[in-house]
């Protein structure tokens, strides 16, 4: 599946909120929404004995956004909808493949794939709220355990960021990077650190 941009759903989808007669304004929606969006990361961080299932923090959000904005959410729930079944099966065989790259050069039990589709209401937030393509409804984290140094034969050192590195050259040896940001060399304010690499797998789709 080709991932599209925000111009894809359609301007009489996106202007439909504006016939609805909404009680509050297009800004206290997209806040409110975010506050709702926010909320789940919010609980986790603060390590509450009693976490929500994920399950119900995505009706939570699903139904804010669906209040908040119901023909613009509906517009992007039916461009999701009609993409979800096909990412799916791309994301899956992907997974694969780079299971078996990464295996070829690094030690057994020495990496994890987590991967996921992204949701209804994270494309709605990043899409319409934030106005940024959709460039990443296909995404896999690989997370690199630590190992001895000799159990590694791709690099002299086990620094992890050097080992990070030689993970992402082992994919951009198998598929084009359009974009790559390095937060391990400089994390976020928030003191998050991985790198983010975005590749054009062989459909035309991105993987971020």
């Amino acid at each position: 599946p080709r991932v599209a941009a925000r111009s894809a759903l359609g301007d009489p989808a996106l202007h439909a909120l504006h016939s609805g007669g909404a009680l509050l304004s297009v800004d206290a929606r997209a806040a409110l929404v975010r506050s709702v969006l926010a909320a789940p990361e919010l609980l986790a961080a603060s390590e509450a004995p009693l976490q929500p299932p994920r399950w119900l923090c995505n009706v939570a959000t699903s139904a804010a956004c669906a209040a908040a904005f119901p023909h613009t959410f509906a517009a992007v729930r039916e461009w999701h909808s009609q993409r979800e079944r096909l990412a799916t099966w791309e994301l899956e065989a992907t997974v694969r493949r780079v299971q078996r790259i990464l295996s070829a050069e690094l030690p057994a039990g020495s990496f994890r794939i987590e991967s996921r589709v992204k949701s209804v209401s994270s494309l709605f937030e990043k899409v319409w709220l934030r106005g940024k393509p959709a460039n990443d409804l296909l995404a896999l984290r690989i997370i690199l355990a630590d190992a001895p140094r000799e159990a590694y034969a791709i690099s002299p050192t086990d620094r992890p960021h050097r080992r990070c590195l030689e993970a992402r050259e082992m994919l951009t040896r198998v598929w084009e990077e359009t974009s790559f940001r390095d937060y391990i060399e400089r994390p976020k304010p928030n003191g998050y650190a991985s790198l983010h690499s975005l590749l054009r797998l062989g459909s035309g789709a991105s993987l971020e």
